[in-house]
């Protein structure tokens, strides 16, 4: 595994869906890192993730603690849900819906979308701390 990959931090125990992700990750140049305990704030932040990808609608409202802890910081929060509960996962915090049944072009599309709203989180916080 190369240590410059970046990480998504899978939160929740899915065995078929870590092993898809997994594949899908390594394409397009992260790694996975499963976890099946819901972790701390601290410790997401010290794993510095690209994204938290909740497994299922289950772990995300199982994990609403951490969830409100990260929102609106510098770390997107994702979730694998059905099409029809995007609505519930937006109101739960998610940031990013990956759409079951997950397909590799999905699962691009939704990582990117992650990524240029991490970035405007970025530059967001930057001008308000920095004005010209």
């Amino acid at each position: 595994m190369n240590a410059s990959k970046a990480e998504i931090t899978l939160i929740g125990r899915d065995p078929s869906l870590t092993y898809l992700l997994r594949r899908f990750a390594e394409q397009s140049g992260y790694r996975v890192a499963a976890v099946d305990v819901i972790p701390t704030a601290e410790q997401i932040r010290a794993r510095k993730p690209a994204l938290v990808l909740f497994a299922s609608m289950e772990s995300l409202a199982m994990a609403q603690d951490l969830v409100n802890e990260l929102a609106n910081g510098d770390i997107p929060v994702g979730v694998c849900a059905a099409v029809g509960d995007e609505p519930r996962a937006r109101e739960l915090g998610a940031d990013q819906c990956f759409f079951h049944p997950l397909t590799y072009d999905q699962f691009l599309a939704a990582l990117n979308d992650a990524e240029a709203a991490n970035r405007n989180r970025f530059l967001r916080d930057s001008s308000e701390t920095h004005p010209r």
